[in-house]
């Protein structure tokens, strides 16, 4: 009975949609079993080297020193520079260069517009006319009037008296005059020196713009040299370039290239780093470094390519390959744990 019994279970799972594949995966385990756990200890020897590999790829990165690079963008700029600013406060009226323009000494690169002072301008010179005209009016009557009598003689007294009022009144007004039109002179911003316009976007950010008193307008660098770089480190990157300076100015060792000619890579200096953290219009920090440039790419520089962008890597001395290559991720996770 017992064999009947079990034939007939065989005979219903045998009609079980699958029932081949179960039999076959429980044939390989059996398999596996009866060869003393072959499939255990291959499964085992593959987690240790797993672990094995992961240890020694971590000593790798803790042991093997590398360079620690901290990457900056910047522009080429000339050492000779005057940076331009408003002279009162108004509108900018006219504007005569563009960004990249050539430029003379003392030539006018544009013009304030200043209501104030146009308004005294006008109201000091209407009252110099208003003088002149009394004044030749008075002398008109002088020279009309008798001589001789009494009445003449007291008028004449009185005469010579309003017009040394007069006068004094009307020199006083023409030195005003000459005051505000020096002020109205100034408002004619003139290049310092000959070069070229290295400010972007100038009609853009200044054409009709209300100016107050110091507000930066331009920059005009010279085209003869010596170059150098201004660099912005972005603050979250800017400890570790203050860090390694050891509070001197510099000499960081830079690698950098220009935006239009990327094959090339150049080489600087770190010469001067800011004292403090500066903010960008986007509300970003950054840290200005000026970088010093090798003598030969130096040479190799044109004018034309004056204000324009650079990419640079400032190296910070030699760290662990691991701090190297993921020093952003320490440095956050440091000041997390701070925090």
């Amino acid at each position: 009975p017992h064999a009947a019994s079990a034939l007939a279970v065989a005979r219903t799972v045998s009609h079980n949609p699958g029932h081949r594949l179960w039999v076959r995966w429980a044939a390989a385990r059996g398999q596996q079993s009866g060869v003393g756990g072959v499939w255990g200890r291959g499964a085992a020897r593959r987690s240790l080297a797993a672990v094995a590999g992961f240890l020694v790829a971590l000593a790798t990165l803790m042991l093997i020193p590398a360079e620690l690079e901290v990457r900056a963008a910047g522009e080429l700029r000339s050492v000779a520079r005057r940076e331009l600013f408003a002279p009162a406060e108004g509108i900018v009226g006219e504007l005569r260069v563009e960004h990249g323009q050539r430029v003379a000494a003392s030539e006018v690169l544009l013009v304030v517009h200043s209501p104030d002072l146009e308004r005294q301008w006008q109201e000091a010179r209407s009252v110099v006319d208003s003088l002149q005209r009394q004044l030749a009016s008075l002398q008109s009557q002088r020279l009309q009037a008798r001589t001789g009598d009494a009445s003449t003689r007291q008028r004449a007294a009185a005469w010579a008296a309003e017009e040394e009022q007069l006068q004094t009144q009307r020199q006083s007004q023409s030195e005003l005059v000459a005051l505000l039109e020096q002020r109205r002179q100034a408002l004619q911003v003139r290049s310092p020196i000959a070069g070229r316009v290295v400010s972007w976007g100038v009609r853009e950010r200044l054409a009709g713009r209300p100016l107050r008193r110091g507000d930066p307008l331009l920059t005009v660098a010279g085209e003869g040299g010596p170059f150098e770089l201004e660099l912005r480190v972005p603050e979250r990157v800017a400890g570790r370039v203050l860090a390694s300076a050891n509070g001197e100015a510099g000499g960081h060792r830079v690698t950098w290239m220009l935006a239009s000619r990327p094959e090339t890579p150049r080489r600087g200096a770190v010469c001067e780093l800011a004292r403090r953290i500066d903010v960008d219009s986007f509300g970003g920090g950054f840290l200005r470094v000026r970088v010093a440039l090798a003598d030969q790419d130096a040479r190799d520089l044109a004018p034309r390519e004056l204000g324009e962008m650079v990419a640079a890597k400032v190296a910070c001395g030699r760290v662990s390959l691991a701090e190297a290559w993921f020093f952003e991720l320490i440095d956050t996770a440091r000041r997390w744990w701070w925090l």
